[in-house]
Parts: structure tokens; sequence; C-alpha cells
């Protein structure tokens, strides 16, 4: 083939390149070492999920579990006090969200649940991911650290304070002499039942007053009363001063208990600052996205998108005899062997239910109840099996070729003894399609019938000779080769995470909020108000500041001495 012959080919394109596809394959060049560096780090050894393998990232979105009415994503989730939306690295999408309790079961942790639970919903090159989060500071399985008292009367420290709220403590010469119950004789009693060996006098108990001596008189003992009397009221104005006088009086301090807080937005604050992102090293990795309408669209263009290359084959089951378009799409069964060949490609799943890839097909059963489905952790492939889609009527048999006519793809299980004819089943599409021919030895020709713009591709190749158990997965590779190589000869293609990647950095440069940090910790603070009036004048002023500081860089090239500036106002 000659150099112009080479040049006016299809693979022009995949050979030659001006400067701008150099510089968008470097683009789709690193947008693949992003993808494969997240793909590792997320989905190794992390796939299939615990859900199942039709998902590899989370279904839930901003309006779910925020205590707002709207089911779906719509501009009401922006005015919560308890959602700020954030981007990190010019590449990742982060939503804190707020929410309070629900009947959720805490299997470790705190013995009593929270009050509330952040919410961290991620949005990356390879999908959308989310996690919970709440404040945890013991063992539920240690149970709460008590503390015991060391000594046995309990009696004894509630003597001590005063049972009033303002816990001033009690004097014990509240009372000093009382007349009818005298603590004193009752100690004394005491003694001599429990020690008889300290009884003055054997059988005479100690509480026995001592007889007046001849030498006191009665006046002496008037004095004794009269001096006694008044030491007592002494004590009883002295104690009533002490428990009036504040500056005397001892507050009795309390563990403080644990109160639920009404502010909004309070455990994701905690969060982010514990993580690191609101220090002022990290301040110009991290972001606030301005909520508005366009940043709502792109949210919605963005979880539209695809996460894993997607494929969608046609399947068509072609009995012995058949040679037209309507004996093949009424065909509503097949053979065991062609049955069994279909479920080696990949597993029956329940379209109603299904939550991956559907290539087309409707959940409300139209399309037929059940499809065969293959996926990886990057690849999604649906097939449109012929015998799987309703053919009871016209309008069935139309809804199926159009299903099938519009697959870039076609896989033909053919049992007729005439080759099978690209024009049976009229279509536009059908760039390639590889047909199966049962053999009388029990193994299987393969015929590949590709248009000429398409490149080579493999593994199988025309004429070739497959065994019954490798067939399956071979077609399988085959089919998703050639969808491949076909899309890599269409003007626009773009592999699915470069389509992701356009929209993020769309989004960042779009809706990313350049302000000053001050103005950040406050959107944080307080997320509902961060898209007034005050942040966009934060974020003028900042402007203006920049500008005056370049300003004053270029003027102090020309002149001696330093400048520095405060606000809008520039000093010498």
């Amino acid at each position: 083939m000659s150099v112009a012959a080479c040049t006016n080919s299809p693979m022009k394109s995949l050979y030659h390149s001006s400067e701008e596809d150099e510089e968008a394959e470097e683009s789709s060049v690193t947008a693949a070492a992003k993808f494969v560096m997240r793909h590792l780090v997320n989905l190794i050894s992390n796939f299939p999920s615990d859900v199942n393998s039709s998902r590899t990232f989370t279904s839930l979105q901003e309006c779910h579990d925020l205590d707002i009415s709207a089911t779906e994503m719509c501009k009401d989730i922006f005015d919560s006090p308890n959602l700020q939306m954030f981007v990190f690295n010019k590449s990742t999408l982060l939503t804190v969200m707020e929410m309070q309790k629900r009947d959720i079961s805490w299997p470790i942790g705190s013995s009593t649940i929270p009050s509330s639970t952040a919410r961290i919903l991620v949005r990356d090159l390879t999908g959308r991911y989310s996690a919970n989060a709440t404040m945890i500071y013991e063992n539920r399985q240690a149970g709460p650290t008590t503390i015991k008292r060391s000594f046995s009367h309990t009696n004894i420290s509630e003597n001590l304070f005063d049972s009033s709220e303002c816990g001033v403590i009690n004097n014990t010469i509240n009372n000093p002499l009382p007349s009818s119950n005298d603590q004193l004789d009752k100690m004394l009693r005491h003694i001599a039942e429990s020690s008889p060996e300290c009884q003055l006098q054997p059988g005479e108990p100690l509480d026995v007053p001592v007889e007046m001596t001849d030498d006191v008189t009665s006046y002496l003992e008037e004095q004794v009363k009269t001096t006694a009397a008044q030491h007592e009221q002494v004590e009883i104005n002295l104690s009533s001063e002490q428990k009036t006088d504040f500056r005397l009086t001892v507050g009795r301090e309390r563990a403080p208990q644990y109160s639920p807080t009404t502010l909004p937005y309070t455990l994701c604050r905690q969060l982010l600052n514990q993580m690191g992102y609101l220090s002022w090293e990290t301040r110009h990795r991290i972001h606030l996205l301005k909520k508005t309408e366009k940043l709502l669209r792109e949210l919605k263009h963005l979880d539209m998108q695809s996460c894993r290359e997607t494929h969608k084959f046609a399947v068509i089951y072609v009995a012995n005899g058949q040679e037209d378009k309507h004996s093949i799409l009424s065909n509503s069964t097949g053979s065991s062997s062609f049955e069994e060949f279909v479920c080696g490609l990949g597993w029956e799943v329940d379209l109603t239910t299904h939550e991956g890839f559907m290539g087309g097909l409707q959940k409300n059963k139209s399309n037929g109840a059940t499809a065969p489905y293959y996926c990886t952790s990057t690849l999604e492939v649906m097939y449109h099996v012929s015998t799987r889609m309703p053919s009871e009527t016209e309008e069935d048999r139309h809804k199926k070729l159009r299903h099938i006519g519009n697959d870039e793809i076609h896989v033909v299980w053919s049992e007729h003894y005439r080759t099978y004819r690209r024009g049976i089943i009229p279509t536009d599409f059908a760039n390639v399609i590889i047909i199966i021919y049962p053999l009388e030895c029990g193994l299987y020709r393969i015929q590949i019938d590709k248009k000429p713009e398409v490149p080579f591709f493999g593994p199988l190749f025309d004429g070739a000779i497959v065994s019954k158990k490798s067939l399956p997965v071979l077609i399988r590779c085959t089919a998703v080769n050639a969808s491949r190589i076909h899309r890599l000869t269409l003007p626009h293609f773009k592999p699915f995470f470069q389509v992701r990647m356009v929209c993020l950095d769309r989004i960042v440069k779009v809706c990313r909020m350049d302000t000053t940090f001050e103005t950040f910790t406050a959107g944080v603070y307080a997320p509902s108000l961060a898209d007034q009036d005050y942040l966009p004048l934060a974020a003028a002023s900042l402007e203006t500041e920049q500008a005056v500081e370049a300003d004053i860089n270029d003027s102090s090239k020309s002149r001696a001495g330093f400048s520095f500036s405060v606000g809008n106002t520039v000093f010498y």
C-alpha cells in the first residue's frame, strides 16, 4: 500500500495526528493514569461489593437522609444549614452533610446513640462514594467507667454537703449543744458497752455526770450555765452568718452533663478540622463550591456518566431454514446448544431490579424480564438476546429490531445450512458481525464480517475453529475488542474516564469559589449563608486586594524601601 493510500484510509486518525491531536492524546493519557491510580485504591480487593457486582458506586445522593422534603436532587438541598460542598485538589468533589439521629444500629462505639451523623459524599474519576462518621469516646464492650467510693458510710459525704442547690457546706455546729439528745453521752455509753475495760468503776456507765463538790457554789454553777448559753448563741449566730456570707461559702463542683447541641453543622466542622481541611497549610487545596442551578445541572450530568467501560451486543439465533427477518425475529426460544452458549456469555439479571448498565433496555419488562449481563471492576456488557425479548406481536418484533439493529456488534448463532448474509437484519450499524456455525464434530467455525473501515481485532479471526468450552469466553473477548477498535475510529470519541474528567474540570472551573481564608472558614461555620451576598463580596474584595498588591509590586521595583497593604490601604 502506498503512503497516499495509507493517509487517506480510516487508520489515518490512529497513526497520524496534528498538534491538537497530540494534546488530546496527552490529556487522555493523563486521565487514564489518574483513573488507574484511583481504581487500584478504591476497587482492588473491594470488588464485588457486599451489595452486588453490578454497582461499584453508592446510590446515595445529597437529597437522601437530609431534613428536607425533596426526594431527588433539587435546589432546596443548597438551602440546608447542614450541607456544604467543596472541591479538593481540583479533581475531587466533596459533599459534607450532617444528619440527625436515625434508626441506625451501632455495633461498636458509644453506649449511647449519637444525636447526629456526618456523611461525606465523594465524586471522582471512578464514581461516587459515601461514608458516615460519628464521634466515639468509649469502647461499648468495656462499658462506661465507674468510680467507686473508698469509704463505706455514704452518709458521711451526705452530711458534709447541704441538700440545697447552691451546694453550701453544712456546718455541724448548727445545734452544738442539743438538750435532749447529747452526742457525747451516746459516745460514752457506746464505749462502756463495747469496751468494758474503759469503765472507771466496774458496772458503772461512763455517761453518769460527776457529782458537784462542796467547793462549787450555786453562784459559780449559774455563771457556768450562763457562759455556756452565751457561747452557744455566739456559735449559732456565727453559723448563720457563714451561711449567708458568700465569701465564706464554697460551691459544690458537679460533673458537666451531656446535652445535644442545637447548632447546625457542628459535627461536620469537627470532622473537617480533625482531618486537616481547615488548616492554613491545606488552604490552597480545598475550596468552596458555588451552590447554584448550574452546579446542580453539572452534578446531575456527572452522575449520569458511566464509571466503567460499557458495551451492548446483539445475540441473534438463526434456526435451520430461516433466511428472512420475520422468521428470525419471531424466535422465542433457541436450541439447547444456543442456550448453553448464552449462559457462558454472562449471568442472567432481573431487569426490573438491575442497578448496573441497562444497554437501553427498560425496567417495565417491555423488552423482556431478564437478560444476560457480564461485568468486572472496569467493564460492563449487556446482551440483547433475540430469544429473550417478546415477539408475539408486530410491535414487539419492531422493538426487538430497534434494539438489535442499533447495536454495533452482532453475534449470530446460525444453525442454517447457508451462510448468514449481512442484509438479513436491515440496519445501518452492525459494523462487526461474528457468526458462529456449529459443526457435526462438536466444534464451531467462526466467520468475521466487518466493514472496511474497522481495523483488525482479535483474538478470534475469520475461519477460526473453536471448542465448545472456550467458545463463550473467546466470543466475549472478541466482541469487546471489536467494539473498542471501532470506537477508536470515531472522530470525537472519548473514553468514559476522560468524559468524567472533563465534567469534573468544568465544575471546578465554573463553580469553584476563590475566597480568603477567613471567608472560607465562615462558609464552613455557616453553610446556609455561604452563597448569600457576603461571600461574593469577599471574593470581589480578594480580587481587589490581589490587584492592589500587583500594582504595589510593580511600583516597588522602581523605588527604594518597602511597602505593604492592609485591605485596600497601602503603606510605604
